[in-house]
């Protein structure tokens, strides 16, 4: 007769990206309440102490998921063409297809991240940068206000219409003609240099 191994001792060749793959699937599929390390434990088929190996706690495990997350998302920014354009049609198809995730990533779980989750942070602050190199080609040579300054409004405005976009209020304002691309196509051309002059956006901005 052939014994069974028992569960908690069923062992992977790494446990905590299996961990971490459990999780991003419970968080796809159920959201954020429904991940807990014992969960994913019985979704690995491990002891219930088994994933604190490597997890101190919930919110270092949170933490996991979300560095991952930064990692797939600064993977699908890099495939992206076209610019400013394609760089923001691939951060609104990210968060529409990863709404959980997106959520978890740019929420308020992680405090004082820099310090207690600097992976965490460094995977962020990546994907920042190729949204600050993708303004810096456009403004090259332009002067005016600091690309790093025009980035960050890029990138609120981008992540602003993902939120929009996520509960379905570009169709209240904008009825049929709710068109992303035509939405992204003018909203990136507030981030692209005058050719009257680069002063315009910092008339704006004393205005």
């Amino acid at each position: 007769m052939v014994r069974r191994q028992p569960r908690a001792a069923y062992h992977h060749g790494d446990l905590r990206q299996a961990c971490i793959a459990a999780g991003l699937a419970l968080l796809s599929k159920q959201g954020k309440d429904a991940v807990s390390l014992r969960e994913v434990a019985r979704k690995c088929r491990v002891s219930p102490r088994a994933p604190y190996q490597h997890f101190a706690d919930k919110t270092e495990f949170f933490a996991a998921l979300a560095e991952e997350g930064f990692k797939e998302f600064g993977a699908a920014l890099a495939q992206a063409k076209d610019g400013l354009v394609g760089l923001a049609r691939a951060y609104l198809d990210f968060a529409t297809r990863r709404p959980a995730l997106m959520q978890l990533m740019f929420g308020d779980d992680f405090e004082e991240r820099a310090t207690r989750n600097p992976a965490l942070h460094q995977a962020a602050l990546a994907t920042f940068q190729q949204l600050e190199e993708q303004v810096a080609r456009l403004h090259e040579g332009a002067g005016g206000l600091p690309c790093r300054l025009l980035a960050v409004n890029a990138w609120a405005l981008v992540h602003g219409l993902s939120e929009l976009l996520r509960h379905g209020q570009l169709a209240h304002v904008l009825g049929d003609d709710a068109n992303v691309s035509t939405v992204l196509e003018v909203a990136v051309q507030l981030f692209v240099p005058s050719r009257r002059g680069p002063n315009k956006l910092r008339r704006m901005n004393k205005a």
